[in-house]
């Protein structure tokens, strides 16, 4: 059995159960919709958004769906968690343990959490709703234990000897050294590298829209940027404006942007103005494909002259976009690796991104979504349908 030494433990207990228990669990269910109702008192409105997202997305009712869309029960199949899981969480969004957690144990699994090695008030936060949340659900802390610790392959080696799954968030040396570390030959790892993302808008229908429709669409913009600050692999940092050429319309949407961005009282409003600047210079000397730039209050637009790059070299945040017009959405996918992972878009139909995206048969974009969508976290992301890779079926006849 795992030897906890020196690991600061912040939630659960040391006696962590190794076998798994049946998916969507009554209790589990019932302990998340408790998690929900904590976050939403919220009497002193201590919370920012992060945490009532993720309040709001343990609600019983949510989770009820869920189990409606992934879990159906038949006779000559059952299915059961996979044992204990080890998560190694990111440090670009606070808030991402807890859906690793909750994905995880809504699956049966017991999970070893390990934390960032930065302090965030949204941690610390949700730690204390987990903590006072379990007291009313002692069988639960047995399948939940979140961590700290200074010696992170150390600790790595120790828990993935006996783990069924590995859940990896995090930059690529992170997973390729955790790739190095030696499990059981039945244990599943999921890894989730650094990956890219952008963002469609069809010239020929936003054009079509009033000024308030601009900014309800600015609004989900918003969302998606600036309110994780562009640090979520899904969170765009390039626009492509595709049809007609329109630049006063372009021109519209970014002052909407503005006008959004005050409306948020955005945090890092003047925070990230010296990384942003800097940014900038080294951009107008170094990058090949710079054109021009267009400085907005809040953000930079940065005017790319071909539609021939890395996209990967294109990362960026605290309003910090990348733009460019095409013709024709076809023309996006040039640029798509394996590396690429959602696509938020506005003003096209269904059908014709998904004929397009199989014409082209590509490796990379595993979320086409519209714009306001891009956080929305579900048991399909990254390419993986977490409910079948966290679970195992066993087939009785």
């Amino acid at each position: 059995m795992i030897k906890f030494d020196n690991e600061s433990i912040l939630v659960g207990s040391k006696k962590i159960s190794v076998l798994p228990i049946k998916p969507f669990e009554p209790n589990v269910i019932n302990f998340l919709d408790n998690i929900s109702k904590e976050i939403q008192k919220d009497t002193n409105k201590e919370f920012n958004s992060e945490i009532k997202t993720f309040g709001f997305f343990c609600r019983k009712k949510n989770i009820q769906k869920l189990k409606k869309i992934h879990f159906i029960e038949k006779d000559v199949m059952m299915r059961l968690g996979l044992g204990l899981a080890f998560h190694v969480t990111p440090s670009n969004i606070p808030t991402n343990f807890a859906y690793s957690l909750v994905f995880s144990l809504l699956c049966g699994n017991a999970n070893i959490i390990k934390l960032p090695s930065q302090n965030f008030l949204e941690i610390e936060q949700l730690c204390f709703v987990f903590n006072k949340v379990l007291k009313k659900f002692p069988k639960i802390k047995r399948f939940i234990l979140i961590v700290k610790t200074e010696n992170s392959e150390q600790f790595a080696k120790k828990v993935s000897e006996f783990s069924d799954l590995r859940i990896i968030w995090g930059g690529n040396q992170t997973i390729n050294k955790l790739k190095e570390i030696k499990t059981h030959e039945r244990c599943r790892d999921l890894y989730f590298p650094n990956r890219n993302s952008f963002c469609v808008i069809n010239l020929d229908e936003i054009s079509k829209k009033k000024e308030y429709e601009i900014i309800n669409i600015c609004r989900r913009f918003y969302n998606d940027t600036f309110l994780v600050d562009q640090n979520a692999c899904s969170s765009p940092h390039l626009i492509y404006w595709i049809g007609k050429k329109n630049k006063k319309i372009i021109n519209i949407f970014w002052k909407s942007l503005e006008k959004v961005i005050k409306e948020k009282n955005y945090r890092n409003f003047h925070s990230g103005s010296y990384y942003k600047y800097n940014k900038l210079c080294d951009e107008i000397i170094n990058l090949e494909n710079f054109d021009n730039f267009d400085q907005f209050e809040g953000f930079y637009c940065i005017n790319l002259k071909r539609n021939n790059f890395n996209i990967n070299e294109l990362i960026s945040k605290l309003g910090y976009f990348y733009q460019i017009h095409v013709k024709n959405i076809t023309e996006v996918f040039k640029n798509v690796d394996s590396f690429t992972q959602t696509m938020t878009y506005y003003g096209f139909k269904k059908d014709m991104i998904n004929k397009n995206y199989t014409k082209y048969r590509l490796k990379g974009i595993d979320r086409i979504v519209p714009i306001g969508q891009a956080l929305s976290i579900e048991f399909d992301w990254d390419g993986y349908e977490l409910f079948n890779s966290m679970t195992r079926t066993i087939n009785l006849r």
